[in-house]
């Protein structure tokens, strides 16, 4: 195992690990001296000298920004961009303008209106925040919206004379993009004004896109923060270094420990006495955790990368495992590989240290890490990603290709296949190129195009029995397909299999019934000791009452049905089929198509459809469904 330190700029003598005992190592020492702020000192650990408080570094060049113009600012994490920026030109135009303020997701947007209320009370009702489950002040003069609010409020040009905040603009959505290309195409008319900030993106691209002129740069934290790397031989030391680490640390000090999956922070939360943080969480038990973190100098916070921007924590210092799930989409055929997480991702996880007191960041890897951690190009979803929600998106606004411009090299093979593959089931009018109501509801439900597809038709046709079959099974999208990365693999899939050998979508649909009626703890207790942990039913469970909730308000804004809250399991196999072959995809095998395959311990009998994706290059099946008719089978083998 090798151990590194670095600051940031000068090369320094190697030290001792206090892991490993023996290594050879590297200090950098950062050469930009901070900068001085006075607004968010109350947060900062008083200096036993009594020195100032060191500022944030937005403050050298706040004073030269030219608020009249678009301008993009790039600066190190935890520079103050975000909680200084916006409300300083709130305050030069005495709050005649409209601030808006995108953020990446609605728990970065929670987390970044509690902090302007903390720092700012002053603000009272101007404040505002509107993500699709939260919305405060709605008609406040400062928003913090997510791309969706943000891209409803430009295509239905409802945003004018106003600035538009691209907050943590490295994090690029189709949505994002769309939000972009609509602003660049409106600008004359509606006289807005755009500023992208980032710390780790080439603002090149950004000022050649929105022809903005005006760069604004920055460097330097407001305090110092080490940077420690663990090297380890393979994956399975990189758990056993985290589980030393994670011992060996003093109690009186905290720690942010991002890891790659939302079942991995809720174990290693639970036996380590911490709390976890993930996309699962409501914004208030996020901000919860934040107000916790300022007085618990000894908590320790298990994150996903949902927290990776726009959400400052007060610890002493965060631990990085290097482990994250990439997907790519090509044609509708998706890939999953897991790879080391990328530059940019690190040096914002870096930042959430660094702005209230001096820190300390651990990178835990199996490949060595270069000398500089330096940012790398932006990326961008349009160009690894079948764009089936921007066709989607763009037909519900009645928006045209040909008729914007975006910073992507769209492909538009891919634009095409998609919009093809949406006329094909109905979803956009092939006259008209808009949205049907089928189109409508496939926009409101957040899981992938196909369970999208069959869920809104069963919805159609009336068949409620069916949509809600599917959509308990689709909210655990492919989740269970990655039990094998569990401690106990073997004994969980054959507690799983044991509901049913042959239909995988059943078993989902199964455990979330199970979990949704069990009173008395067992079930869960059941998954527990077998390997399977809670998140995997509690995350479904969330996601299933979210799509429900969603939906529902459609529908019955439509004076349409509602969608009833109980689970339905056991759907017919005969009347699934039709729903199977014309989506995206399903495929269908046959007995000598099983040959390669890995359907690790289901037992089939006949021809089938699943989905198919590769994982590290491996093909696996999932989500299968037998076609032989085994409701018999099912009751039998549940128990």
């Amino acid at each position: 195992m090798v151990y590194f330190c670095l600051y940031a700029n000068d090369i320094l003598e190697g030290f001792e690990s206090p892991l490993t005992g023996n290594g050879s190592g590297i200090h950098y020492r950062h050469s930009v001296p901070a900068i001085l702020d006075a607004r968010e000192e109350g947060r900062a650990q008083k200096t036993t000298d009594k020195r100032p408080e060191p500022r944030l570094p937005i403050f050298s060049i706040l004073e030269t920004i030219d608020f009249s113009d678009h301008f993009v600012i790039i600066g190190d994490v935890g520079t103050g961009k975000s909680t200084v920026t916006p409300i300083h030109e709130y305050e030069l135009c005495k709050g005649n303008r409209q601030i808006v303020i995108r953020e990446p997701s609605r728990a970065a947007c929670n987390a970044l209106y509690y902090s302007l209320q903390a720092l700012y009370p002053e603000l009272g009702a101007a404040l505002a925040i509107i993500t699709k489950d939260t919305q405060i002040n709605v008609d406040g003069k400062i928003k913090i919206v997510t791309d969706g609010v943000l891209l409803r409020m430009l295509a239905e040009n409802s945003i004018s004379d106003s600035s538009i905040y691209f907050d943590e603009s490295h994090q690029m959505s189709s949505q994002l993009e769309l939000c972009m290309s609509l602003a660049k195409k409106g600008r004359a008319m509606a006289r807005n004004l755009f500023r992208i900030m980032s710390a780790t993106i080439d603002p090149e691209e950004f000022l050649s896109f929105l022809g903005i002129s005006k760069l604004y740069s920055m460097s330097g934290r407001r305090y110092p923060v080490a940077l420690d790397v663990e090297v380890a031989n393979d994956n399975d030391e990189m758990f056993k270094t985290l589980s030393v680490f994670l011992r060996s640390q003093p109690r009186d000090e905290s720690w942010l420990v991002f890891l790659p999956t939302r079942r991995l922070v809720e174990r290693y939360a639970s036996s380590y006495g911490g709390v976890y943080i993930h996309g699962g969480l409501d914004g208030s038990e996020i901000n919860k955790i934040q107000r916790r973190a300022e007085l618990d100098k000894n908590l320790r916070i298990f994150a996903t990368n949902v927290i990776a921007s726009s959400v400052n924590i007060y610890v002493d210092n965060v631990l990085i495992f290097d482990d994250v799930i990439d997907s790519k989409d090509k044609l509708g055929r998706k890939t999953l590989h897991y790879k080391k997480i990328d530059n940019n991702s690190l040096l914002q996880m870096m930042g959430r240290i660094g702005r209230f007191k001096p820190g300390r960041a651990v990178i835990l890897t199996d490949t060595p890490l270069p000398k500089k951690i330096n940012p790398i190009p932006v990326h961008k979803a349009l160009e690894t990603e079948t764009p089936f929600d921007l066709v989607l998106l763009m037909s519900k606004y009645g928006l045209k290709l040909a008729e914007l411009e975006f910073m992507s090299k769209v492909d538009h093979r891919e634009v095409a296949f998609a919009e093809d593959w949406l006329i094909e089931i109905g979803a956009i009018d092939h006259r008209t190129r808009k949205a049907t109501w089928k189109g409508i509801l496939m926009s409101e439900i957040p899981y992938e195009p196909d369970f999208s597809h069959m869920i809104s038709s069963a919805l159609i046709s009336g068949n409620y029995h069916m949509a809600r079959f599917l959509l308990a099974s689709g909210s655990f999208g492919d989740s269970l397909n990655h039990a094998y990365k569990s401690d106990a693999e073997g004994i969980a899939r054959r507690l799983l299999y044991s509901f049913d050998g042959s239909n995988e979508l059943n078993i989902k649909a199964h455990l979330l019934k199970e979990y949704a009626e069990d009173s008395d703890g067992s079930f869960i207790s059941k998954l527990v000791v077998n390997g399977l942990f809670a998140g995997f039913v509690e995350e479904a469970w969330k996601n299933y009452e979210a799509a429900r909730g969603a939906l529902n308000d459609l529908l019955r804004s439509s004076k349409k049905k509602p969608i009833p809250k109980e689970v339905v399991v056991d759907a017919d196999v005969t009347k699934l089929k039709p729903y199977l072959e014309d989506c995206l995809s399903f495929e269908r095998y046959g007995l000598k198509e099983r040959n390669g395959q890995d359907l690790r311990e289901m037992n089939i009998e006949g021809p089938f459809f699943a989905r198919a994706l590769t994982i590290n290059y491996k093909r696996i099946l999932f989500d299968i469904v037998a076609l032989r008719a085994s409701s018999r089978r099912r009751n039998h083998t549940r128990h």
